[in-house]
């Protein structure tokens, strides 16, 4: 016999007892069960275990009593007898069974609520050993009645559940429901709700969807079609128009339906503010269905690899066709388009990536990458973010998003050569949405911008050297189509290169690279005039592989130009005063006055570069930066753009801030060093934190270390302490974040799929330093478990530091590591002065760390992991002695001249 208690499911269990649906009245939900043949057999078989063994009905009657049959002050207990004896009464009992609660109606004569069919029925079943299994149905047809019949039918399931083995089959809307509304009647489906679908890991999550979805379904033709976006992100209506369907039926797949992508976990719903309508968003564990139904049913090939040339369509315009007409929207209608990646490596290297010929839709960027590569940016300056990267279905593809309560733009592309990717950049900047949501009307009229364009049209020309603007251009309207008419043109050159319709290549290609990084520049000084914030993203998932000496040479060159160009002092390009080679060109130009207590100009926004080991063009980048010659008219000012890798804590806690933002949460200060530490780079701890489903009951709540276990273990494993480059270290953290229990060290090597050395060698350390541990269970990382037992709770490594933390700034990294190093070290190694490791720790203070680093060659990264902990700012050793890059004349430069000039006179 099963024990009783209430269970949740999805699916009927295969042979209950009586099987019911609550679309009634509790009472009459009761009365089909006491009425039921199977039941009332069970209910009497019962009884005889309870009293068959007494002769005498009073006996009878005095132990049903004693054990808590009480119902109608002890009446009840007098009726019941006759079931073992099957005399007279026999079926009146099991009748009168049916009518507890039931209006009108008497048991004995005597009219009783309902509830004392608790201490009736329900008695004799719970003090009996039988346990039958009765499963009761809740749906829609639940949620319609009466709030009051809906409690009164959550009390009888209470009661039922505390007799019986009970069975609710719910979906996953209604568990949640149920837990939601009902959680003081039943706590018990609150627990296992909890712990269940909304509240799993993203294996379980994998798992029910698997049993639920049809792998050629529309819900997994969804989940494909948001996965082959490089945002992972779709509107609503651009989901409408790929589906021949009604509008209702793809938000049924989406939303509504009981086995919906959102209860499932698969996908998140928000809201946009500068699209129309909502979008949807592909979540983890809808990634990974997707990859699991691919390694056990296989993938169809793609439709663009199997369709012939000649029967592909390639539509030239801009215009979308209308979906209604039946006609299959091509990937490569959009709104803008980019350029052919032609030459150099690109082409070459990847024949096989789906690429169109020339027309690439300009794509929303993924809320979690927008934060990561924002956070990442260096303002004014050049970000380098070692990060593998994977590449795009659709290299040619760029990307868009703005941030409205910023006021910041991201856009982007991946990077095969500098023509590609200045295309992309021009194009996503110059896109309509841009005019639509950032450049409007209102900007344009108002405010700085505003002023000069309606007064100083020419000092735009002359000094930020607008191009696309004529007097004849000087209102919002006119310049906006003037603009977009440039991007179409740009668009049209891209098509004549695909064509071969030029008479040089390389020198056509020339031309097209000057037309985007022109259009490209005077879209950025109009966002710079109206206060807009610009982020431009070079994603190279193939820096790594492919990009030897000259392809990096190529690179720094044009993001040299192009931060020239895109650079200003006061209101003149940079470009145009100091690296101008056409003569005509600098005199129209209007000089500026420059200060000589600030010579300095700015880089406008930022440029993040982002790939695997692209940390080593920071020194080729920094170079040329440095040695671009300046014409001998240049005047005297420079504009220094940092270079620097986006590692840091105050990188990573803009991440955090940004993704909480996006999820309506706020970030806690341990909470942000714990994900420093963990993660390699903001594009990790956004990636984490994008798991996480918005908070719509508690909005502004804080967010759990819970949540930070759960965003982490979404992550794959080699982006766990990546910085250690011990890929073992990385798996058993790993598995200790995906465990919902300790794990014995056995048990641990296997799920991390590791050696039990390394579990011997790498449980040291991260005991050492706190991470984890040890239970009488076994293992456990330092953070609570995702579980409705330990959320909320503030389980940390001891030393990292917290809000309100009056003693963090008290807590030096080196008294951490001497405390991790007495753990880790024999004791006559600790207390060795002469040891390499335990001598380090009879240095002057400030030579203790140094000193370290020196003496143990694994316990560098686990430094930077101290200092990211307890909140302090590690210290850059590779910044000694580094100058940052400027273009332009060196003030000091300028001031030896003045000097030699005057001289000289």
């Amino acid at each position: 016999m099963p024990d009783a208690g209430l269970t949740l499911t999805q699916q009927p269990p295969l042979s209950p007892l009586v099987e019911v649906h609550a679309d009634d009245t509790a009472h009459r939900l009761w009365k089909q069960i006491a009425l039921d043949d199977d039941f009332q057999r069970e209910f009497v078989a019962a009884v005889d275990d309870l009293i068959g063994d007494l002769d005498h009905r009073t006996a009878r009657e005095e132990r049903l009593r004693e054990i808590g049959v009480t119902a109608l002050g002890g009446v009840y207990a007098g009726m019941v007898p006759s079931l073992a004896r099957a005399d007279a009464e026999f079926f009146e009992v099991l009748r009168q069974n049916a009518q507890f609660g039931t209006p009108g109606r008497s048991v004995a004569g005597w009219h009783i609520e309902f509830e004392e069919v608790a201490d009736g029925p329900l008695a004799v079943l719970r003090e009996s050993d039988r346990t039958p299994t009765i499963a009761v149905r809740i749906d829609d047809a639940f949620g319609e009645l009466r709030a009051e019949y809906r409690e009164d039918i959550a009390w009888l399931l209470a009661e039922l559940a505390g007799a019986v083995d009970l069975r609710i089959i719910a979906t996953g809307r209604w568990q949640r429901r149920l837990a939601r509304e009902y959680r003081e009647h039943l706590p018990a489906v609150s627990e296992q709700c909890n712990a269940g679908l909304s509240e799993n890991n993203i294996t379980e999550r994998v798992e029910t969807a698997r049993d639920v979805l049809d792998p050629d379904g529309r819900k997994v033709r969804i989940l494909r079609q948001l996965a082959d976006e490089a945002s992972e992100t779709l509107p609503y209506n651009q989901l409408y128009a790929l589906h021949q369907t009604t509008k209702g039926a793809v938000r049924q797949c989406l939303t509504t339906s009981d086995d919906s992508l959102t209860e499932l976990g698969l996908v998140e719903t928000f809201s946009r503010t500068t699209e129309n309508g909502n979008a949807v968003e592909l979540l983890a564990a809808g990634r990974n269905l997707l990859d699991r139904l691919d390694s056990e049913i296989g993938r169809q090939q793609r439709l663009e690899a199997v369709v012939s040339d000649s029967r592909n369509p390639c539509d030239d315009s801009r215009v979308t066709p209308p979906a209604h007409e039946g006609r299959h929207r091509p990937a490569a209608e959009a709104e803008a388009c980019c350029a052919e990646g032609g030459g150099g490596s690109g082409a070459e290297t990847a024949p096989d990536r789906h690429r169109l010929p020339f027309h690439h839709q300009v794509r929303s960027a993924a809320r979690h990458r927008y934060a990561a590569a924002a956070s990442s940016a260096t303002d004014g300056g050049i970000a380098l973010v070692d990060h593998p990267i994977r590449v795009k279905d659709d290299r040619g593809e760029p990307h868009w998003y703005y941030d409205h309560e910023t006021d910041r733009l991201l856009v982007g592309g991946e990077y095969d050569d500098p023509m590609q990717w200045w295309v992309c950049i021009a194009l996503a900047l110059a896109n309509p949405r841009t005019f639509r949501h950032i450049l409007t009307p209102d900007r344009f009229e108002t405010g700085k911008l505003g002023d000069l364009l309606a007064n100083h049209a020419d000092l735009l020309r002359n000094s930020r050297c607008l191009g696309y603007l004529k007097d004849a251009d000087a209102t919002a309207e006119d310049y906006t189509d003037a603009l977009l008419e440039a991007a179409e043109d740009l668009s049209e050159l891209t098509r004549d290169l695909h064509h071969e319709n030029y008479e040089d290549r390389n020198r056509f290609r020339g031309d097209i690279l000057r037309e985007a990084q022109g259009l490209a520049g005077t879209i950025v000084h109009l966002l710079d005039l109206a206060d807009i914030d610009v982020v431009r993203e070079a994603r190279i998932p193939r820096f790594s592989r492919d990009f030897g000496e000259s392809q990096q040479a190529d690179l720094a060159e044009t993001l040299s130009v192009g931060a020239s160009i895109q650079s200003r002092y006061g209101e003149s390009t940079a470009y145009r005063q100091l690296l101008e080679s056409r003569e005509d060109k600098r005199e129209s130009a209007i000089p500026p006055t420059v200060d000589a207590d600030d010579p300095f100009g700015e880089l406008i926004g930022s440029f993040v570069v982002v790939g695997k080991s692209v940390d080593q063009l920071a020194d080729p980048l920094r170079r040329r930066l440095s040695n671009r010659d300046v014409h001998e008219d240049a005047p005297e000012f420079s504009v220094p753009i940092p270079v620097e890798e986006a590692t840091g804590r105050s990188q990573m806690a803009q991440a955090v801030q940004m993704m909480c933002r996006q999820k309506s949460i706020r970030p806690t200060r341990a909470a942000t060093s714990m994900l420093a530490a963990l993660t390699g780079t903001p594009y990790d701890a956004a990636r984490a934190l994008h798991n996480l489903a918005s908070e719509t009951k508690a909005p502004g709540r804080k967010l759990r270390l819970d949540e930070v276990r759960y965003g982490l273990s979404a992550l794959k494993p080699t982006r766990l302490l990546s910085e250690m480059g011990k890929p073992a270290l990385s798996k058993i953290v790993h598995a200790l974040l995906v465990a919902e229990t300790p794990l014995e060290q056995n048990d641990l090597a296997e799920r991390a799929d590791v050696s039990a050395r390394s579990v011997r060698t790498y449980t040291d350390r991260l005991a050492a330093f706190d991470f984890i541990h040890q239970t009488e269970a076994g293992w456990r990382f330092a953070l609570p478990f995702h579980t409705d037992k330990e959320r909320g709770e503030d389980i940390l490594p001891e030393f990292v530091s917290t809000d309100g933390d009056s003693t963090a700034t008290g807590t030096f990294a080196r008294d951490v590591l001497a405390e991790a190093i007495y753990d880790l070290l024999d004791l006559d190694r600790y207390a060795d002065p002469e040891d390499p490791i335990g001598g380090a720790l009879f240095a002057d203070p400030g030579k203790v760390i140094p000193a370290l680093r020196t003496g143990c060659d694994w316990l560098d990264p686990w430094i930077t992991v101290v200092q990211t902990l307890i909140d302090a700012d590690p210290v850059d050793r590779d910044s000694a002695g580094k100058t940052t890059p400027a273009i332009g004349v060196d003030p000091e430069q300028a001031s030896l001249t003045a000097v030699a000039a005057t001289k000289a006179d």
